[in-house]
């Protein structure tokens, strides 16, 4: 899971004293938001098999960052894949059943909210042996994903799944 950093460069070359704190809003990447979009896209069209250039069409997203999700998506057997004349991608039965949360986790496998072990390029913090804000932040992430857990794929269209399919057709 990726954090947004609201850091404000411009605020800081003015000195303005209003700088935001970095961890502003928990967020989604968009490989996560294509793949839900994606799996909406596959619950309105249930029982067929689509393109995924017409879904990357009806959203107007890119056919090769919503093929890798599609990708992934098949691995973790939510979607099948047929390729060729007639090929396409259609929802799996199972997919339904998969929890939103759960989801997330699977496609946002390095999910920590604060690097405190550092990154790829970032040394670790310096006071996280003794710090409380790491258990913190993690308690508001699982949070997160229980609340999400509460619902699953299948129920992504409870709600105006009449005006979803218009607003895709």
């Amino acid at each position: 899971m990726k954090m947004a950093a609201s850091f404000s460069h411009r605020c800081l070359s003015k000195l303005n004293k209003h700088v935001t704190y970095p961890f502003k809003e928990m967020r989604i990447t968009y490989y996560t938001d294509y793949a839900f979009r994606l799996l909406i896209y596959m619950l309105i069209h249930r029982d067929e098999t689509v393109s995924t250039r017409a879904v990357a069409e009806s959203y107007g997203i890119s056919v090769n960052h919503l093929n890798k999700v599609c990708q992934r998506l098949v691995q973790m057997e939510l979607l099948t894949a047929r390729r060729g004349r007639g090929g396409g991608i259609t929802l799996t039965e199972a997919a339904v059943d998969w929890k939103l949360g759960d989801l997330v986790k699977e496609l946002e496998p390095d999910g920590e909210i604060a690097q405190c072990n550092g990154g790829q390029h970032d040394a670790p913090c310096t006071i996280s042996p003794a710090c409380h804000l790491r258990s913190l932040l993690g308690q508001a992430q699982n949070a997160f994903f229980d609340s999400l857990n509460q619902h699953k794929v299948g129920n992504l269209l409870d709600k105006n799944s009449d005006s979803i399919r218009k607003l895709l057709s």
